[in-house]
This record gives structure tokens, sequence and C-alpha cells, in this order.
């Protein structure tokens, strides 16, 4: 809400003097070590910039003013204004952005957001977190992914990957598809007993397709002798 008192007031790690300027103060380490900005809603402008933040992008203080966030962002005024107007209205807290450092390099940022009373001004309090290295781990473990899976497709056995805790099928090699006489719609996401035990004849064992027997049989050889989609047994 609007302050409607005298005197030095703090919200979330800056403080408000009585000409209307913003001095951040000197919080604990954990808040400094926090990039922070403050983003006028109605222009995209920064009205301020804590010491963690100009240490981030590169910037003296006094240059960060004069600059809009549409000059961190590269995002048309359009876009980013727009989203300003989402945080403001609580429509958006939290969103990706791809920030550009003073030194032209492009950082993956987490942004969380929402509006503050700067006296009788209303800004956008933004803590900025830097998750450049995040995204490219998980860029890095999809791709790993894919080639995994793409691997396994092309392998001339039938195999099945399972998950070992809803022991729900992953996914199957193409030569599995077409021993089963299936397709992938039809294996992956399917519990496995309910795609391998309908093919099932006999088990010289008393092996069954129960999920204790999914775990047991993945430590040891199974025989078990099977209907494929021509009919004969394997």
């Amino acid at each position: 809400a609007p302050d409607g008192g005298g005197g030095p007031k703090f919200i979330l790690g800056f403080e408000k003097q009585p000409d209307e300027k913003i001095v951040f103060f000197d919080p604990p380490k954990i808040i400094k070590d926090i990039n922070v900005l403050l983003i006028d809603p109605d222009d995209g402008g920064i009205v301020d910039a804590n010491p963690a933040a100009c240490q981030y992008y590169g910037y003296e203080h006094h240059e960060f003013f004069g600059k809009r966030l549409m000059d961190l962002n590269k995002l048309s005024d359009e876009h980013t204004l727009s989203l300003l107007a989402d945080v403001v209205d609580g429509k958006k807290q939290r969103f990706m952005s791809r920030h550009i450092l003073s030194s032209k390099k492009v950082r993956d940022v987490e942004v969380y957001a929402g509006p503050v009373w700067m006296r009788s001004r209303l800004v956008i309090h933004a803590i900025v977190l830097d998750i450049t290295k995040r995204k490219r781990a998980e860029t890095a473990v999809r791709e790993r992914e894919h080639l995994l899976r793409e691997v396994l497709r092309l392998m001339r056995m039938g195999t099945l990957v399972i998950d070992p805790d809803s022991f729900s099928i992953i996914e199957i090699s193409n030569a599995g598809l077409d021993l089963f006489g299936l397709s992938r719609n039809q294996v992956v996401g399917r519990q496995c007993q309910d795609v391998v035990a309908p093919l099932l004849e006999r088990s010289g064992d008393g092996f069954s397709c129960s999920a204790d027997s999914i775990i047991n049989a993945t430590l040891q050889n199974k025989e078990v002798l099977m209907r494929m989609r021509d009919d004969s047994l394997c």
C-alpha cells in the first residue's frame, strides 16, 4: 500500500529517503548477493539497481539511470511493457528471459517481480537470478535422453525401458514393436504387465508379470514363451 508516514521506510532490502531517492542499505549477505532492479512499469525505465545487480550486469550504478529494461532483455517495447503491466496486475510474478550484460554476453535469467510503492510512486521490484548453467544442464540432459532414445529404438533386440517406481514403459525399441506387433502409442506409458502378460503363453519356472517379477527379472535371465504378431511362439 502507499506509504503515508514520514521518515525512512524499508521495502525488501532498500531504504526510502524523504527526498524520494531510494538507497539500498546494507542487508545480510544473502540479500546483498541477490540482483535487484527497481523498474518503472510505465516506460520500463530502471529506477535503481542494488550493488549486486551493478556487478552482475557490469555497469556502474550511475549508468543504470537512463537505461530501460528493454536495453537489458532486447525485447520489443510492446512486449516488455505488456509483461510489466501483467506484473502490476498480479497476473505474472515469475518469468524467464534472456538478459545481455555490458560485456555483450547473453545470460538466461529467472525473474521474480512484484509491485511495491515508493511513497506515491508505484515501481516494480524485480529479483533477477542467473539460471544459465541450469538451462545448459537441462539442454544437455534433453539431448542425451534424445540420443539414448534413438540408440534404443535402433537396437536390433526387443528392448523395454521400465520406470522402477511406476513399472510403466518409458521406451521400447523398434525391434520390440515389430515383435509385439504393437505401435509405440500402444506401449509407451502403459504398465509393463499390461503389455507383456497377454503375450505370455507359459513359463518354465512360473514367471509372472507382477511388479516383483519385473524387478527380479532385471537381475537374471528369464526364459518365457510369448506369442508374436504372426501367431508364432517365441
